[in-house]
């Protein structure tokens, strides 16, 4: 039985990202922001915090 799983280095990583960065490859951004939903991952808690420190209102979606 074969393993076909490899493991990833972050030099590996960063390399692929910066040629991509490079390389103006705008597909890779586009499955970061379909993908990854970094609002869910800052706490409306930060967001309250940050516009009270700042004196603005913004709502929150």
């Amino acid at each position: 039985m074969r393993n076909n799983f490899s493991q990833i280095s972050l030099f590996d990583i960063y390399s692929d990202i910066s040629d991509a960065i490079e390389e103006r490859d705008l597909s890779f951004f586009d499955l970061l922001d379909e993908h990854l939903d970094l609002g869910s991952l800052i706490p409306d808690e930060f967001y309250r915090a940050f516009y009270k420190f700042r004196q603005k209102t913004h709502l929150l979606s």
